[in-house]
């Protein structure tokens, strides 16, 4: 397998277990990337309240811990989410030399054929044809990393720095801990490309 399409498919599978972890829905998912994306994985999150969130004043991000609880969970898991990409593929792809050839990626067995797995509807493949055809159509993960971090503590670097790092342990521990169900929605999406929401439900559903 292409090191390149399995560290892609780690990357997608990261956001998916990761979500899976808060409670998020997840969506379709794709590696068949474009030159704006490698990839999409849609994950939704669970609604706030309206009222929990007009008690943030968003304009005093120095006080985040007394925000809202539900709006500060809302936040940390979204910021979760998006570090559970590059994370994934840090902790399972496999290390390149750069002097001989790339070794096979470590992946787990599959329990029959993905083919069997209900394909994406067209829907699903139009919606993540038509996110990934756009450069603009979605955030570079560091970006909205940063974004989230502004949100939270505002200009203030070290209160930013160690809330990310409080957030990067909680990431490492979810991923460690499933890291078969990782290697498992990665190794389908490598095989088929394009999952639809049915397909990962079932996939994250299907290891313990």
């Amino acid at each position: 397998m292409d090191n390149d399409l399995w560290r892609q498919s780690l990357h997608e599978a990261g956001h998916l277990v990761v979500g899976a972890a808060f409670g998020m829905t997840a969506g379709a998912a794709s590696v068949e990337g474009t030159p704006s994306w490698g990839g999409c994985a849609i994950c939704i999150p669970r609604p706030v309240e309206a009222a929990a969130v007009a008690q943030v004043d968003p304009a005093r991000p120095g006080v985040f811990v007394q925000w809202n609880g539900l709006v500060r969970a809302r936040i940390e898991a979204e910021t979760c989410l998006i570090l559970g990409g590059d994370m994934a593929a840090e902790l399972f792809e496999v290390p390149r030399t750069g002097r001989t050839a790339d070794p096979e990626p470590e992946t787990v067995e599959a329990p029959g054929s993905f083919r069997e797995l209900p394909p994406p509807t067209e829907a699903e493949r139009s919606d993540l044809a038509a996110i990934m055809a756009e450069e603009d159509s979605m955030t570079e993960d560091v970006v909205r990393i940063d974004e989230l971090c502004r949100i939270a503590h505002g200009y203030d670097l070290e209160s930013r720095a160690a809330w990310v790092r409080y957030l990067e342990r909680q990431t490492r521990a979810i991923l460690v801990k499933n890291a078969d169900r990782v290697r498992f929605v990665a190794l389908a999406l490598a095989e088929e490309g394009t999952l639809g929401a049915e397909a990962v439900a079932g996939l994250l559903a299907d290891r313990p």
